[in-house]
């Protein structure tokens, strides 16, 4: 109760602080076009750094809106993350021109989450703490609260720009029907950053991002008939054999350190390019052992975005490469007899790797939104992905690649009180190649079929389709009233059907 009051004072602090703004003279319908273009949206990467997010935009806006989300994956889900999830939740944003130097920006929310049909894993954000779940054989549905704030300041001076962030996400997961996990979240990103002017042209600018994660996770049985026996997985179906059956508890501690430079132009045309480099690591401890650090995972990434924007009449049109790479690495610690409840680490094995590349190519052609009363983009893509995992020893590994090419389209149409803007996205994922080795697994066992079930989903191709619409109103004192919905639909060659609606109401001012 007391975090939903928190957030509840966020939302009307930023409402407060959007009042009080320097005075700008587009309209709420301008502001809108502007923020909601694909040419816009086309360079991201560049505005995580604080500094550069001062020239994000000329002017203020803030949303209010309540969110709805109802995304049923069927067969083509991991088993780890559910196959079904519901979330409602309110939202509010800001971006504030506080005057001719200071911006500041924010985000304040809470999310209520339904997720169906868990299995092995009993612990929240398996994107960040895999392979180290700790799992059983029966799991179920999860519910969850999510809280999260976003507040950023930045400011020039002459030729520099400073900036800092402070990204905070807090949750709680649980069930109500044995196994009973919680599991308490908190996730803390914090980025300084710095920018120059180089020439009239270019900014250059640094940012450093700093990260503290920690999760701890508890399970309970209250029925007569006791508890099952609880897992510790190491990756690829392996668990930590010494320590399954009744160690229920388990704590996550994680830190990240980052660093991104990023070359901007002072306009919106011309070349702009980014490189973030990240760092993450966390250990898993057992608690009820004197929280005795059985695994832990170093994460190295890096991500490169080269954008190039050029108007031309009154088109635009341009071109982005992303590419990503991750490398995780999976240590387990050995140990030796307790003294007392004290387990000393006499050995530990690097087991359990995933590495990741990824790049994708796209480009944009658009009409200049400052001159049509409909406006209209075409982003075509292409990319490639490769994922690979593997365990020690046994020997064991799955390797999988996948071809994507795709367009995106989106219209606005200007009317006398109102905005219409709707969107399209095709796109189709192919498998180029799938590979796999799994020595001394037991296919008819449950967490065998878990693992092949991984395998044959993630290397399946399928057909993505998205339609969107969203419809504002202007409303007086230079404010917009909106409704919008989303669909996606994905069709895999061998694992069915999935369908997402996504739909949202507020204001905009």
């Amino acid at each position: 109760m007391k975090l939903r009051c928190f957030i509840f004072g966020l939302l009307c602090t930023m409402v407060r602080i959007s009042v009080v703004q320097a005075a700008d003279t587009l309209t709420v319908e301008r502001k809108i076009i502007q923020t909601q273009s694909p040419v816009q949206k086309f360079r991201s990467q560049v505005w995580v750094n604080p500094a550069l997010k001062y020239y994000l935009q000329d002017f203020s806006l803030s949303t209010m809106a309540l969110n709805a989300t109802l995304n049923n994956r069927g067969k083509a889900a991991l088993d780890e993350e559910g196959n079904e999830k519901n979330v409602f939740g309110v939202q509010a944003e800001s971006f504030v021109r506080l005057s001719d130097h200071v911006r500041v920006f924010g985000r304040a929310g809470y999310n209520d989450e339904h997720i169906k049909n868990v299995l092995w894993n009993e612990t929240s954000d398996f994107n960040i703490i895999y392979p180290y779940v700790t799992a059983d054989s029966i799991g179920g549905d999860m519910d969850g609260e999510e809280y999260s704030f976003m507040g950023g300041y930045a400011r020039t001076l002459g030729k520099w720009t400073i900036g800092a962030s402070l990204d905070y996400r807090a949750a709680i997961y649980y069930r109500q029907k044995d196994p009973r996990p919680k599991n308490v979240i908190s996730d803390l990103h914090v980025t300084i950053g710095v920018s120059r002017a180089l020439t009239d042209a270019y900014y250059l600018g640094l940012a450093l991002h700093a990260r503290k994660y920690d999760q701890k996770s508890e399970i309970t049985y209250l029925s007569d008939l006791g508890s099952t026996s609880v897992y510790h997985m190491l990756g690829m179906a392996m668990n930590y054999a010494r320590f399954a059956g009744n160690q229920f508890n388990s704590n996550y501690k994680g830190k990240g350190v980052g660093l991104s430079i990023d070359l901007m132009p002072q306009l919106r045309n011309g070349l702009s390019a980014s490189v973030k480099a990240d760092h993450f690591e966390f250990i898993k401890q057992l608690i009820s052992i004197n929280y005795a650090p059985i695994a832990e995972v170093d994460e190295n990434s890096i991500a490169l975005e080269l954008a190039w924007l050029q108007p031309k009449k009154v088109f635009i049109y341009g071109v982005k490469l992303v590419a990503l790479g991750k490398f995780r690495t999976g240590t387990e610690n050995i140990f030796g007899d307790p003294t007392g409840n004290v387990y000393p680490i006499i050995s530990s094995l690097k087991q359990y790797s995933n590495n990741l590349l990824e790049a994708t190519l796209s480009g944009i052609l658009a009409d200049d939104t400052e001159r049509c009363k409909m406006t209209w983009s075409v982003l075509p893509f292409a990319g490639i992905r490769w994922e690979k995992s593997k365990y020690t020893n046994p020997q064991r590994y799955m390797e999988w690649t996948t071809l994507k090419a795709g367009v995106q389209s989106s219209t606005t149409f200007r009317m006398k009180r109102a905005l219409l803007t709707t969107g399209v996205t095709a796109d189709y994922h192919a498998n180029l190649k799938a590979e796999k080795l799994l020595t001394g697994l037991d296919i008819q066992s449950s967490v065998g079929k878990n693992l092949l079930n991984s395998y044959a989903y993630q290397s399946d191709s399928f057909v993505h389709v998205s339609l969107s619409c969203r419809y504002d109103y202007l409303l007086a004192g230079n404010k917009t009233a909106f409704a919008s919905i989303n669909w996606e639909h994905g069709a895999y060659k061998e694992y069915g059907a999935t369908n997402q609606w996504m739909a949202s109401v507020g204001i905009t001012f």
